[in-house]
């Protein structure tokens, strides 16, 4: 964690007159179709024009494909409305390029129609809100300014860094289809790959470093929905049938992706997930998150953060998966920061080392909503964590942590779950080769409000959390980490290491609830539990609400219940369970669904039976059961009664449309119902249509003795695997350089410097000696390379006396590729006598540089290295300037 350093004036200065500061209308460039423009080493300044469109210090117009076009090496600063915007044109290069103090988005993707930019070793600092009543923003989000702003994934950013922004650093906000004047339904940018992101910074955000979310819709408002014409399209089958695909939230980019897709039904059926990959993000003192994401198909590899609320959240939805690997997370580093005037009269600051006396250190989440009380939850006594998941499947791997230890007034881990969910979360969450060198507290979860909240679990899936590696035998009988519902802990679970949680099997699935046909609600929801209470049939005295959702209450923000129609919980194989519905009146038709369980976790069970449980469902007295279905056609067979539905055999030839049996007992008032699972993803889902009767009936639960854990034990305590060393620290360590944290640190050397070469000349060349010295940079450290020696001596030729010293064995070489790491290519010549050039002092060096620019690999991938522009020089080769009078 570094400051930057960054140089301003430049020789040649563009900038609009001392008048223009008062009313926020400078100078501005524009760059239209049919221009060949390359933008090297100038200086942009007090230009754009507040508010009025297309009115920007740098701006490429409409231009299209404008291949070798590129601004460099140039400086903009002190402007009025965005830095440099890049509107419906491809294939531009952004490089070496400083931005700093500007009003609105600093780099600008307008339309989301921009494809194959490359913005490269860029840096921008401090965004400027533009507030509605100071003057309009151009788009609502103007007002929670980005230093770079992303609406079309076809890009390419590497090692840029974002400083400053009052919202998200980095914000990659994708529309549904391009906006504006380019707008067209043949490009879907939310289901577009994602180019090279790599090796990009933020830091000192007022919200999220890195930010996947919230694209604007067609009115340009970030979050803000669209009508189904642009949300929704028909797709044919071959068949002839339509069927509508929607566009969600959600980023899911696909492979080779084209409109084309969407038109076909069967062509979607075969869509391809093309994984987006950040690489290498780094991200520190952000007041939110490192990183938040709403993405299916996204893998997040390399990444270091520190000192933010919340590390990093990953969003998947359902509709895909979240990957963490390789990457460091740190709770609170050394980088104390400083406490302003009002966060220190309003006492939000953290003390160091927990000590209730000065130096302070500053805190994320000083923001205070109005509605939380004074000193709760923010500041100082908001729970800090690395990683969390929200929705999901994620899977968190060869993760470290660092000085996640909670204090006197605040919570710390490593891995946590959204906190306040009101939403569904996947019980398929997985970590693996999870460590903390000092301590840190490996996981916790946050207080039981909402139905998120009580769903929390995490699998263990090598026991680096717990301490319970799988049996060799059975290597998917892994722990899971549970929250401390009581509804949860069965006879086989045991406390925790870490506070309010449990180790409990692997017997975990996801159970939903939806009210095909509403119920009728009591008139007052502010005293409800929830809308439906699940009860084990072994532990009646520990029910699981499920509120659809917000329940009554909560630790931030009082919760809300509302008349929901769609609950989603979490249940345990080979058990019986009693739904109760606290409606007023139970709904006409119900939809219940056991989720399935993936493939890869169920093909290594095949010694366990199928996986099941028997559901008693209340209905009151007098009503009738009409239809009991699975996938909502196909009738479920019903049983002659309780005994024969717990008992009938389940053979191969059962068909596989029906998944189940039933029996409806009119005494107790229960509808039982024997869920087995089938083998696809979906589950067993069983819908159910009742009439008759009043109320949401009264049934009476019969609880039995405890009932064991039979298929799914937890593992016993044994020694997790060792996690490996990071792939970019064993890079490192081959190329000698510092390893992350200071595990490994390698020594590093200086080059060699050579003395001079001593003898006496004469007249033809003579043999002599020098002698050669080096430094030590780097000391060893953590068991790395030690230092080879630090002198040698070596023979030298002598030149005739009186000769040239700088004669050349050869010439200058031709420049080397562009190289990936430093963005620079090199070329050489050789002395004839290399200690005498040097000596002598006029002879120049033997090796030179300069800058170039490359995509390190293209679309998804850091592999390759091939330069994909040329380095353009140092000069301006065109330029068009439209001053403010224009």
């Amino acid at each position: 964690m570094q400051g930057e350093v960054a140089l301003l004036t430049r020789n040649i200065v563009v900038q609009g007159d001392e008048g223009s500061i008062e009313d926020s209308f400078g100078a501005h460039l524009m760059f239209l179709k049919g221009a060949d423009i390359v933008v090297s080493g100038i200086e942009v300044t007090r230009s754009g024009q507040k508010g009025f469109l297309g009115r920007y210090p740098i701006h490429f117009h409409m231009m299209g494909d404008c291949d070798g076009c590129a601004v460099l090496d140039s400086s903009i600063h002190h402007n009025f409305q965005r830095a440099l915007t890049v509107h419906a044109t491809n294939n531009l290069l952004i490089a070496r390029t400083v931005a700093y103090r500007t009003f609105g988005h600093m780099y600008f993707l307008e339309d989301g129609i921009e494809m194959n930019n490359i913005f490269s070793h860029n840096i921008g600092i401090t965004a400027y809100k533009i507030k509605t009543s100071d003057q309009l923003p151009l788009i609502t989000s103007d007002n929670a300014p980005a230093i770079f702003w992303i609406t079309n994934p076809a890009n390419s950013f590497m090692h840029n860094v974002a400083v400053g922004s009052p919202s998200h650093c980095i914000w990659i906000a994708l529309p549904r289809n391009p906006l504006g004047p380019s707008h067209t339904r043949s490009m879907v940018p939310r289901f577009m790959p994602l180019g090279t992101f790599a090796h990009n910074t933020a830091h000192s955000c007022a919200q999220d470093g890195l930010h996947i979310d919230r694209g604007p819709n067609q009115q340009g408002v970030a979050g803000g929905s669209d009508t189904n014409d642009i949300r929704q399209y028909q797709s044919i089958d071959g068949d002839g049938e339509t069927h509508t695909i929607t566009i969600g939230e959600n980023y899911e980019p696909f492979k080779d992706f084209s409109v084309a897709m969407l038109e076909s039904y069967d062509e979607w059926e075969k869509r391809v997930p093309e994984p987006a990959v950040v690489a290498s993000f780094t991200a520190w003192k952000c007041a939110n998150r490192g990183i938040w994401t709403r993405t299916g198909h996204l893998i997040v590899t390399a990444a270091r953060i520190s000192d933010c609320a919340i590390g990093a959240t990953f969003a998947t939805n359902g509709s895909g998966y979240g990957i963490l690997d390789d990457s460091v997370f740190i709770g609170e580093s050394d980088n104390y920061g400083e406490v302003t005037s009002w966060e220190s009269s309003n006492l939000i600051y953290g003390f160091i080392d927990d000590r209730d006396s000065e130096p302070y250190r500053s805190v994320p989440k000083t923001t205070k909503p109005a509605d939380i009380p004074d000193g709760h939850m923010i500041g100082p006594y908001y729970p800090l964590r690395g990683p969390e998941s929200y929705d999901g499947a994620n899977e968190f791997s060869n993760i470290r942590c660092y000085n996640f230890h909670p204090n006197s007034r605040r919570d710390a881990s490593c891995i946590s779950m959204l906190r306040d969910d009101e939403f569904t979360i996947s019980p398929y969450n997985r970590a693996q080769q999870i460590e903390s060198p000092d301590d840190s507290v490996l996981i916790s979860f946050p207080d039981l409000v909402h139905d998120g909240d009580k769903s929390s679990l995490l699998w263990d899936m090598d026991g680096t959390i717990t301490g319970r590696p799988p049996p060799s035998s059975k290597p998917n009988n892994f722990a899971v980490v549970t929250n401390n519902l009581p509804f949860l802990k069965t006879s086989s679970c045991v406390n925790s290491d870490f506070g309010d949680t449990y180790f409990c099997p692997n017997h975990f699935a996801r159970f939903q609830v939806e009210f095909l046909t509403a119920p009728q609600y009591p008139s007052d929801l502010t005293t409800m539990d929830g809308l439906v209470a699940l009860y084990r049939n072994d532990a009646t005295s520990d029910p699981f609400f499920i509120c659809g959702g917000q329940c009554n209450g909560g630790t931030d923000v009082s919760g809300k219940l509302s008349k929901s129609s769609y609950m989603v919980g979490v249940i345990m194989y080979w058990r019986e369970y009693f739904l109760h519905f606290l409606t007023a009146s139970y709904p006409p038709k119900v939809s219940l669904r056991v989720a399935g369980v993936s493939s890869d976790i169920r093909d290594a069970d095949e010694d366990l039976p199928p996986r099941e449980i028997i559901l008693a469902v209340c209905y009151p007295q007098g009503a009738s059961i009409t239809h009991v279905r699975y996938k909502y056609q196909n009738d479920i067979p019903s049983a002659e009664s309780l005994e024969d539905m717990r008992t009938r055999e389940i053979v191969a030839s059962w068909p596989d449309y029906y998944h189940g049996v039933w029996f409806h007992d009119t005494d107790s008032g229960y509808l039982y119902i024997r869920m087995i699972e089938p083998t696809d993803e979906w589950g067993v889902i069983t819908e159910i249509t009742a009439s008759g009767g009043s109320g949401a009936g009264n049934c009476a639960m019969k609880e039995v003795g405890q009932v064991s854990d039979t298929h799914r034990t937890l593992p016993p305590k044994g020694t997790p695997p060792q996690a490996p060393a990071f792939a970019s620290e064993v890079a490192a360590v081959e190329r000698g350089e510092p390893g992350c944290g200071g595990f490994i640190v390698n020594c590093q050397l200086s080059e060699w410097v050579d003395g001079p070469c001593e003898g006496t000349c004469g007249e033809d060349e003579v043999t002599g000696t020098f002698s050669s010295s080096r430094t030590v940079v780097t000391e060893p450290s953590g068991g790395g390379a030690e230092c080879d020696s630090l002198t040698r001596t070596g023979s030298c030729n002598i030149p005739p006396c009186g000769s040239d010293p700088c004669q050349e064995a050869s010439g200058w070489s031709s420049f080397s590729s562009c190289d990936c790491a430093t963005s620079t290519r090199t070329r050489s010549r050789i002395f004839k006598y290399p200690q005498a050039a040097a000596a002598d002092g006029s002879c120049g060096l033997s090796t030179e540089s300069e800058a170039c620019v490359v995509d390190c690999g293209g679309s998804g991938s850091l592999s390759g290295g091939a330069v994909a522009r040329p380095a353009l020089g140092f000069a301006v080769v065109a330029l068009v300037v439209l001053f403010a009078s224009l």
